[in-house]
């Protein structure tokens, strides 16, 4: 085995070695084939003559060099669908790790037929664990599968099994676009016993930016859950869309003065995302101004730098907090300066008393 543990050394061995090497695969010892595929999958590159010699593996009588194949295959960014179909065809192996590996490979390949795809979503329904978060990890890698395939994890969503509504969630939030018969059956989910499940459907919320007006007020209405780390992920989605209308914003507006830091934070964060707010929004942030929160008073400057134009009323409120007790808060209030395209001559000579003030920067 020492032999074994040189050539591992060497990922770049010549065809003559490799070729000796695979020679090896048909050694009685299964111990001995497992060693050397493990040579072989640190192989920088393997012919498709190679990968032929070692896909007789993949029917081992031994799960640990059948285990060990794959091995070999997920080192290779892609294999032909000849490969591919004897990989696929181990996720009815009877010995779980075997299926685990075989989803592992998968998982690295750029893209996969609807064949495949179609296998691996059953997989979300495995009694085992490990099995279904590998398929969904596969799953995942695929940024936009079809429509038939979404609707078919989408269906997992009515599972009475909260694992496998857990699985099929995780897919969908890989997705760059769900459509909104998809979005409507997530949402339904907002109401699901299971808080994790509840929780990863906010998730898959917010990564699509253009929720319908009918999805968006379901998501609106879950700002009065008692549950303060459940209001901030609301206001998560809430964020990430590309526009709120003003009835949205004023149900935001509320949670400025939400007992919870976070959830202050989280609603400030959807005031900063909206470039152009209006005077009664406005003045809902300029009032956190005095919050005894020093992040809470930074984040709300860092919405006012956000905005376009301030009024002069907006601006006096903000000179009061150049002389604020934290550091970070008073940079933020100057850069609420710094956005405005002009500035009046008063607000420029308070600007200006403060270059000679040591103890305020430095």
């Amino acid at each position: 085995m020492v032999a074994i543990g040189i050539l591992k050394a060497h990922p770049s061995l010549t065809n003559e070695h490799l070729t000796a090497a695979l020679a090896l695969l048909r050694d009685k010892d299964s111990y001995f084939r497992g060693a050397v595929l493990g040579v072989l999958k640190l192989q920088r590159s393997l012919s498709k003559e190679h990968l032929i010699a070692v896909v007789a593996l993949l029917r081992d009588e031994d799960e640990y060099v059948r285990e060990a194949t794959l091995g070999v295959f997920q080192a290779q960014p892609s294999l032909s669908d000849e490969h591919l179909t004897a990989v696929v065809a181990l996720l009815r192996d009877e010995d779980k790790y075997v299926r685990e590996a075989a989803l592992g490979v998968l998982k690295v390949q750029p893209s996969l037929s609807n064949e495949h795809l179609t296998t691996i979503i059953a997989l979300l329904r495995d009694e085992n664990k490990f099995i279904r978060e590998a398929a969904s990890g596969v799953l995942e890698a695929q940024p936009s599968l079809s429509n038939q395939h979404l609707t078919a994890i989408v269906a997992l969503l009515k599972e009475v099994g909260i694992y496998i509504r857990r699985s099929a969630l995780g897919v969908l939030k890989s997705q760059v676009s769900l459509c909104n018969e998809h979005l409507t059956a997530v949402v339904a989910l907002l109401r699901d016993e299971d808080k994790y499940a509840r929780g990863s459907a906010l998730g898959v919320l917010e990564a699509q930016p253009s929720l319908s007006n009918e999805n968006l007020a379901a998501v609106m209405a879950l700002l009065r859950e008692k549950d303060s780390y459940f209001r901030e992920a609301v206001l998560g989605v809430l964020k990430a869309q590309h526009s709120l209308s003003n009835e949205h914003l004023a149900a935001v507006v509320a949670l400025l003065r939400d007992k919870d830091d976070y959830v202050r934070e989280a609603a400030l964060g959807v005031f900063q995302a909206q470039p152009s707010l209006s005077n009664e929004h406005l003045a809902g942030i300029i009032a956190l101004l005095e919050d005894e929160d020093k992040y809470i008073r930074e984040a709300a400057l860092v919405v006012l730098e956000a905005q376009a134009s301030l009024s002069n009323e907006h601006l006096t409120a903000v000179v009061a907090y150049f002389r604020d007790e934290d550091k970070s808060v008073r940079e933020a209030a100057l850069e609420v300066f710094q956005a405005q395209p002009s500035l009046s001559n008063e607000y420029l000579t308070a600007v200006v008393a403060l270059l000679g003030d040591e103890g305020v920067y430095l």
